[in-house]
């Protein structure tokens, strides 16, 4: 009996390929999608940041200010702390300024306007403080009423409330980008489990097949194997049976040869002694012979002297011969 392996195709390498090849596509997404989403926070960061120092720089400014007039009208050494406060503080904050805008050109000449008009601004505050330090209090007043620093502060005022409000428009365009970006991660990654979530339960479904199915060729293969156990039973039957009738046909041929057998070796036995009194008796002739021949008278002839010792033989010793003797060969069955 021969049996034929017929080669099976299995979805199931192919399914372990696609599902390798989506986590490495997820996760690449998933990685590129997130590095644009951390990039997106740190714009976000970035515009906040420079938000607030221009919000800190109007604020430092007015707070000079502040202290100024409170000190022109008190005349108090106190309102003048705010004021050398704000000083070195609206230098800090331009310089971090253009450090924050250092990647957007755009924001160079306004800074540069920034700086001139802060500038101008603490300038005018600083010559009214001297003023009124220098008993000048008229001249501080008359200074300030120049409005020379309120076109100054305005001016200033109103080129950081614009930039302000680009950067806010910024804000708005980073924040809407990281939505969009935080939404496709969220959406790759649902994405990616739900397929994973799919071919992992496509994958059970095929192992389980492939579970039931090499169960069934097990069971198949089992009933193969009992059904060529009874085959070579009976087959070990019929050759058991073949042996046996081959050693009684033996036995019988081997009984039957026997009986000739011995005929033939008796047949050889008594041909042996048939050899050995022949050879007595040729033996026995020349001896008798050679006596002859030395009795033989010269002057009788040859005949008279065989006759005549033939007839003193035979009174000497009388001839006793054997019985010729007689076979039977037992016929043999056929």
């Amino acid at each position: 009996m021969t049996f034929t392996v017929v080669p099976r195709f299995s979805i199931q390498p192919i399914l372990l390929g696609v599902g390798f090849a989506l986590l490495i596509a997820i996760g690449t997404a998933t990685v590129w999608l997130a590095e644009q989403s951390a990039e997106d926070a740190r714009r976000v960061v970035h515009t906040v940041n420079v938000q607030e120092k221009l919000s800190n720089l109007l604020l430092t400014v007015r707070r000079a200010e502040s202290g100024q007039r409170g000190y022109l009208v008190t005349g108090r050494q106190q309102y003048l702390l705010d004021y050398r406060d704000a000083a070195p503080a609206v230098e800090t904050n331009l310089a971090e300024l253009r450090t924050l805008t250092s990647d957007n050109p755009e924001r160079g000449p306004v800074l540069d306007q920034m700086d001139e008009l802060a500038r101008a601004k603490m300038a005018e505050l600083t010559k009214t403080v001297e003023f009124k330090d220098s008993g000048h209090h008229d001249a501080a007043i008359a200074l300030v009423q120049s409005d020379d620093g309120f076109k100054n502060m305005n001016a200033l005022r109103v080129l950081v409330e614009r930039t302000s409000a680009d950067e806010e428009r910024l804000l708005l365009e980073r924040s809407a980008a990281s939505r969009r970006n935080d939404a496709r991660l969220l959406a790759v990654s649902l994405t990616g489990m739900a397929l994973v979530v799919l071919i992992g339960a496509l994958s059970v479904f095929l192992v389980q097949r492939t579970s039931r199915q090499r169960e069934s060729a097990r069971n198949e293969l089992a009933a193969t194997n009992a059904n060529l156990e009874r085959i070579v039973a009976h087959r070990t039957a019929d050759l058991t049976e073949a042996n046996e009738e081959i050693q009684r046909f033996a036995y019988i041929v081997s009984h039957d040869l026997r009986s000739p057998l011995v005929n033939i070796m008796g047949f050889t036995t008594e041909l042996e002694a048939l050899r050995n009194d022949i050879f007595e008796e040729i033996a026995k002739l020349r001896e008798q012979a050679g006596v002859a021949a030395a009795h033989a008278d010269p002057r009788e002839g040859a005949g008279a002297s065989l006759i005549r010792w033939a007839r003193v033989s035979m009174k000497r010793s009388p001839s006793s011969r054997r019985p010729s003797p007689r076979w039977t060969v037992s016929s043999t069955r056929s």
